[in-house]
Parts: C-alpha cells; sequence; structure tokens
C-alpha cells in the first residue's frame, strides 16, 4: 500500500513539472492564428517585385520578367496588360494625373497606364540609362532615378528632362515637404560614403553624407515634414532636416535585423519592415519604435520586405521568387518591443549640432564626370539638361484574355503565429529543462514499477 501511494505521489509530481513546462514554454500572449492569402500571378515565373495602391483602390504590380503590368482587386481578381517583350518593368508610382506610371528598366522608357488599362510609352534620351526607381514630385512631373546615374522627370506631356547628380547609383526617390525631390545613392560601387541627395525642380542638387556601408533604401516624406529613410545594412532609421540635420535610430531588434521598406499607414505612423529579424516596426516622429514579430515559414511563404499596409493592420505585398500576391492579416499588432531612447547625430563624423556640409552640385550644367561603374554618356548629357518632346503613339494594352475576367484561384494557408516580445524568452528555455526532467522520472518511475 506505501509502494501504491509513493507511485501515485511520483505520477502527480510528473504531470505538475510537465504542466508547468507547458505553461513556461508557451507564449505568455494568447496565440493568433495569421492569416497568409496567396495570389498566384496568372503569368509564370514573371517575377511581381512590388505593389502599389492605385487610385482606383486596386494594387497594381509590374511583372519584371513577363514583361506586363498587374492589377488584381482586394477580392484577388488578377488583370495582365502586356507590354513590348524585353521592357522589364520595375518600379511604380501614382501620377498627379490618376494613372500608374512605371520604369521599363531594359527597353529605356518611361511608361504610364491609364486605369482602364491604355498605355503610353516614353523613350528616355540617354541611351541605356536604366530607369529604376519613380515617384511623383512636388512640382507635377514625374521624377526617376536612374542605375546608370543621374535622375530624371517626365511632364505630363512626355517631355523628358534628364540632370547629372552626384557619383553613386541612385536609388529611390520621393518628393519632400520643402518642394524639392529626394533620393538615396549608393557609394558603394565607387567606393564612397552613401549619402541623401536633395534636387530641386531646376536640377541643383545638395548631397549629405549619412555614413560608409549603411545602405540607406526606402525613402519617404515623414508626416512631420521630414525626409525619413532606412539604414539597412546599418539597422537603423535615419530622419533628414531639409536642412541637413541628421538624426539616426537604432533598430532594437538583435544586429542583422535588416530594416527595408519605409511606409506611412492610415493611422499617419510610419512602418517598416526587418527581413532580417521577421519583424514589422513602427516608429515615432520622435523616434520611439515598436517592432511586431512576425512568424512566417519563409520556405513556403514570402516575408513583407516592401508592403501596402491597409486599413485592421493588413499588409498587402508582392513576392518575385513566389510569383504571388500575398495577403497578411492577423499577425499583429499584439505585442511588442519598444525603445524610447533615440540616438541623435548631428553628422556620423561630428558631434556637432549643425547640418552637415552638403555638396551642391548645379543640375546639368556641372561639369563632374562619371564614376568608374557608371556608363559613359555624351557630353552633352553634362553641359545642358536633355528635353524629349517626342512620345510614342498611344497604343491600348490588351488585358489577359486568360485571366482578365475571373479571380486568381487563390492559396490560402492558416498557421499559428507567435507574437514574441524577443527572439529569445528565458522562460521557454526553463520549461524545455523541466520537460527534459519530467520525461526523465517518468523513465525512472516506470523503470521501477518493471522490477517491482
Amino acid at each position: 500500500m506505501h509502494l501504491y501511494w509513493a507511485l501515485s505521489r511520483a505520477k502527480l509530481v510528473i504531470i505538475f513539472i510537465a504542466v508547468l513546462a507547458f505553461l513556461l514554454t508557451e507564449n505568455p500572449v494568447a496565440h493568433a492564428a495569421t492569416s497568409i492569402t496567396a495570389y498566384p500571378v496568372p503569368t509564370a515565373s514573371s517575377q511581381p517585385n512590388t505593389l502599389i495602391l492605385g487610385p482606383d483602390g486596386n494594387f497594381w504590380f509590374p511583372e519584371v520578367t513577363g514583361d506586363k503590368i498587374g492589377k488584381i482587386t482586394p477580392t484577388g481578381i488578377i488583370t495582365e496588360y502586356p507590354l513590348t517583350p524585353g521592357s522589364k518593368p520595375a518600379q511604380m508610382a501614382i501620377g498627379p494625373d490618376g494613372n500608374v506610371w512605371f520604369t521599363e528598366i531594359d527597353s529605356n522608357k518611361i511608361g504610364r497606364i491609364t486605369l482602364s488599362g491604355i498605355i503610353t510609352e516614353y523613350d528616355i534620351p540617354t541611351p541605356a540609362a536604366e530607369p529604376a526607381w519613380i515617384s511623383a514630385g512636388p512640382d507635377g512631373n514625374i521624377w526617376f532615378t536612374k542605375r546608370s546615374g543621374g535622375v530624371g522627370k517626365i511632364a505630363m506631356d512626355g517631355t523628358i528632362t534628364e540632370y547629372q547628380t552626384p557619383n553613386g547609383m541612385p536609388g529611390r526617390i520621393t518628393a519632400g515637404p520643402d518642394g524639392n525631390v529626394w533620393f538615396t545613392n549608393n557609394g558603394y560601387f565607387i567606393s564612397g560614403p552613401d549619402t541623401i541627395v536633395k534636387i530641386t525642380p531646376s536640377g541643383t542638387t545638395t548631397e549629405y553624407v549619412i555614413g560608409s556601408g549603411v545602405s540607406p533604401t526606402s525613402i519617404i516624406a515623414g508626416p512631420d515634414d521630414n525626409i525619413w529613410f532606412t539604414e539597412t545594412d546599418a539597422d537603423k532609421i535615419g530622419k533628414l532636416t531639409p536642412s541637413g540635420v541628421l538624426t539616426e535610430y537604432d533598430v532594437p531588434s538583435d544586429t542583422a535585423s535588416y530594416p527595408y521598406g519605409l511606409r506611412i499607414g492610415p493611422d499617419d505612423i510610419m512602418w517598416f519592415s526587418e527581413f532580417g529579424s521577421h519583424e514589422i516596426g513602427t516608429i515615432t516622429t520622435s523616434g520611439i519604435i515598436t517592432e511586431y514579430h512576425v512568424d512566417i515559414d519563409t520556405m513556403n511563404n514570402p516575408f513583407p520586405e516592401e508592403f501596402v499596409l491597409m486599413p485592421g493592420n493588413v499588409l498587402w505585398y508582392a513576392s518575385a521568387p513566389f510569383n504571388q500576391i500575398t495577403v497578411l492579416r492577423d499577425w499583429g499588432p499584439t505585442d511588442s518591443v519598444t525603445t524610447p531612447t533615440p540616438t541623435p547625430v548631428s553628422n556620423p563624423s561630428t558631434t556637432s549640432s549643425s547640418p552637415p556640409s552638403p555638396t551642391v552640385v548645379t543640375g546639368a550644367s556641372s561639369a563632374k564626370q562619371p564614376s568608374v561603374s557608371q556608363k559613359l554618356y555624351d557630353d552633352n548629357f553634362y553641359t545642358s539638361p536633355v528635353v524629349s518632346p517626342t512620345k510614342l503613339s498611344i497604343l491600348p494594352a490588351v488585358p489577359s484574355s486568360s485571366e482578365s475576367d475571373s479571380p486568381s484561384t487563390p492559396n490560402i494557408k492558416t498557421q499559428d503565429a507567435q507574437h514574441l516580445t524577443n527572439n529569445f524568452r528565458p522562460s521557454k528555455l526553463i520549461g524545455v529543462l523541466l520537460a527534459l526532467v519530467a520525461v526523465g522520472l517518468l523513465f525512472l518511475l516506470l523503470r521501477h514499477q518493471r522490477r517491482t
């Protein structure tokens, strides 16, 4: 009888340890089922690489290798509009005329598509300019950067003007709150510093040095009338006033969080993605960062590097490797890590409170020569703006007949997502150890029972 009660008490102890281990390993915040809806793009291997919200309430995206412009409704109906083969559409922006404008990196054109699908293409005068990023400017024009160096603008009538800019590779571009245009400039290819460049509508550029190897990526005009950008390789969010005062905020996650896409959400809060740590973060204009962990099986689902944030924290984004448009729901925010301590920096190399000394280049009238990593151009490019009043004829694009009138069959996946306060919790380790102890005790108890 005494042995029976001893064994019963031992079983109760083991059960208690097992329950305690389960509670410790569980996330203290209730689980939420993250809903992932994937809409396959009808054209195989078309590589949709970005997505924007149009004024018609639909989402528009370029199909880089599919040479098409895609449109998807909020209910998942996809329409594709074909371009000339070999165009390679890269990036998109909504123009002041309410149409969708896009770059064609291989055909060296700027394209425009109306909401009804009428496409017009405009040749860029400089050969092999490689137009990449594009944005509506504050002057009523569309501005774009060229991977070969320099920027350009196109008026609504198709007139293109190109400007020389400081050496480096121009990247993302945005309209500033000061009536100028701002863009990132990567100095890696010329072994120089990374910079943020401001260009006036007439072409005068001012360059602000951010640092070496920081990789400024996304850039936007914030709700506080400052310029905000991600520093992907430095794990920071940067802010630059129109006068050039720089402030940097450390992302609180572990190193290699890689902040990437930066957007203003419906709540006027700035949101950014961290594809290294699989988190979505917010940053206020005072520099307070909050991060939300998103548990996504990235072997089978893409992580949102660039995204459109809709009400209810619904994320829409395109994925080139998976050839799909993805909608992420119920991922958060429910739990977070917050840092209230920004790191203001006037200049990465000095502690003075004055703005960093800018480098000023006046439009295309400067005699500055291209770097070795840039393609060489005719000397006229560096002496006067290049204006092209010629546009191609307007031709209606024919939507893809196979998928234009019917919804693309969605692939809906639901998986359990944990919203962690950190990537590591000591309680989880303790829970695992207690579980091992419970297993060991159960093994010893069973051996004792067999012997008796």
